[in-house]
């Protein structure tokens, strides 16, 4: 279902392009739609930190959040190979290096 989705999408976006080039407008839509796109990341990420800010969850510790738990579930998997960080006296499984 998903590939499905992701085909259209990118069908549709390159027909669109096309379209564009038509018409000798592609660079000026492509960078006003690129500026328009981080614009709408910086403002969501911006309300979110502020809607934090008003909550003031000074109680509560980092660790004790809900998605803090799986994320140390996650990344407490016993998975070889294990890889040790001495200076941090942590050993964690090489696979989930990421999380």
């Amino acid at each position: 279902m998903m590939v499905g989705g992701t085909l259209i999408g990118i069908e549709a976006g390159a027909r669109l392009i096309m379209h564009l080039e038509k018409q000798f407008v592609v660079d000026t839509v492509v960078t006003y739609s690129y500026i328009g796109l981080l614009a709408s990341i910086f403002l969501i990420m911006f309300l979110d930190l502020m809607s934090k800010n008003k909550k003031n969850d000074v109680n509560q510790e980092p660790h004790q959040k809900k998605g803090m738990k799986i994320l140390d579930k996650i990344q407490n998997l016993k998975l070889p190979p294990m890889i040790y960080f001495p200076k941090a006296n942590v050993t964690r499984s090489f696979l989930l290096w990421f999380i």
